[in-house]
């Protein structure tokens, strides 16, 4: 994202203006890439330029299985989010629960417009 032409980054924003209507935003972050620090500030700084960063944002792990218990121990302290993976369907639980968690607000925001 960080090295897109200048032509490629403004479609790319123009794709992401669709973002406005959302309740909320899945930032699905693959773990094993050893930048993905890099690219999860990346896209807080699109999002931050686009005016998205007041929406509520939850940050998803992916590709948990393909990094050390360790290593997946280490991050999780720095970053407390679910983690899935594609090979283990009950990682998917953890993060279902997180998105109903912060969605919960709207729910009840919603309820007391009735």
């Amino acid at each position: 994202i960080r090295d897109l032409p200048s032509d490629l980054a403004k479609a790319f924003h123009a794709t992401l203006e669709e973002l406005y209507d959302a309740d909320l935003l899945l930032l699905l972050v693959d773990i094993s890439n050893p930048h993905f620090r890099d690219q999860i500030l990346a896209v807080e700084r699109i999002l931050a330029d686009l005016a998205l960063d007041n929406l509520p944002i939850l940050l998803v792990f992916n590709k948990a299985d393909q990094v050390s218990p360790e290593e997946l121990e280490e991050i999780l302290e720095e970053y407390p989010f679910p983690c899935v993976s594609a090979i283990d369907a009950s990682t998917l639980a953890p993060m279902l629960e997180a998105i109903e968690h912060k969605l919960a607000p709207l729910a009840t925001a919603g309820a007391s417009e009735r």
